[in-house]
């Protein structure tokens, strides 16, 4: 069994219309609801895999409510924590006349330091039975920065933490060594790093993960997944696709899970996240992706190594 954490999960809703008035009422043409990148993804990718994922989390309103169905959907069991509100919502409005686009964020889920409690006991009625545990989504309230340390500090010797790091946690995440690490370029910034394209800044970047004992460290740019050990670097590529809804990362952290959970090298595990991300950047909610287009999309996936211990740097 996988435990994942699911944090902060977000829903895109698309709503077009046509001639918007402000002062007027606007008759919608289409709407549409969908999950945004989150750990929800990654659980997933994780199940098509033949993985176990318990998901825990947080779970309110209306937005819960399809979150957790689109989990029962796909018998992925679940243990979600009832709080008051929606989840956090990002609203597209296109207006198709003026070819305009509006949006909306919506703050989110704002735990009390009741249902951050609920959580870590949670956390730790499951921890024992997991030898892999998976924290999924970027983003943070700082009073549940505070109990993610706690919660961190649960993971014992012998189990293996994969993480979604972005700029606002990496360097707390970091702290409490997990065994892989997916995130971003603004993450690497973050820790003072330009990129990782140039053999300096990879140079950086490995001794950053020795420093914090992190086996696998996978960077997903729009069209490029680096990954990282301490003693190769390799990345693949994707077809690019401009779309609302990027799931990727949290898609390839599920595949990454998995490899970690069944003892993958790098190079199969930045494999299945390049076949992941191919797969997953051509489709639409709700219809992801299958295990068998996975399975495909390894045959097109094609590894270019940028350096290893014994021969050094082979492509700059």
């Amino acid at each position: 069994m996988i435990l994942t954490v699911l944090i902060n999960p977000y829903l895109i809703r698309q709503i077009k219309v046509s001639g918007w008035k402000a002062d007027g009422q606007n008759k919608i043409l289409e709407e549409s609801l969908m999950i945004g990148d989150s750990g929800v993804y990654s659980a997933h990718i994780m199940k098509i895999l033949q993985g176990e994922p318990f998901v825990i989390g947080f779970s309110g309103g209306i937005g819960g409510r399809f979150i957790k169905n689109f989990l029962d959907k796909r018998r992925i069991v679940s243990d979600f924590i009832g709080i008051s509100g929606e989840p956090k919502m990002l609203t597209t409005m296109t207006d198709v006349a003026k070819t305009k686009e509006y949006s909306f964020m919506s703050n989110g889920y704002e735990p009390a330091e009741s249902d951050l409690k609920a959580l870590k006991h949670k956390f730790h009625n499951h921890i024992r039975e997991c030898d892999t545990i998976v924290f999924a989504g970027q983003t943070f309230s700082p009073r549940a920065l505070e109990k993610a340390e706690e919660v961190l500090a649960m993971v014992e010797e012998g189990q293996k933490a994969v993480v979604q790091a972005g700029a606002d946690n990496i360097e707390l995440l970091s702290k409490y060594h997990p065994y892989a690490v997916v995130t971003d370029v603004e993450a690497l910034r973050r820790l003072g790093l330009d990129g990782i394209w140039r053999p300096t800044e990879t140079e950086k970047l490995q001794k950053w993960m020795r420093t914090y004992r992190i086996k696998y460290f996978f960077v997903q740019t729009p069209e490029t997944i680096y990954g990282l050990s301490r003693s190769k670097i390799a990345y693949v590529s994707y077809p690019p696709k401009d779309k609302t809804e990027d799931i990727i990362q949290s898609s390839i952290l599920g595949g990454l899970a998995i490899g970690v959970q069944r003892g993958y090298l790098l190079e199969k595990n930045l494999q299945i996240a390049g076949a992941i991300a191919r797969q997953v950047n051509v489709r639409s909610f709700p219809d992801i992706i299958r295990r068998r287009e996975i399975d495909q999309a390894m045959n097109q996936v094609r590894l270019k190594e940028v350096y290893n211990e014994k021969r050094g740097y082979l492509e700059t």
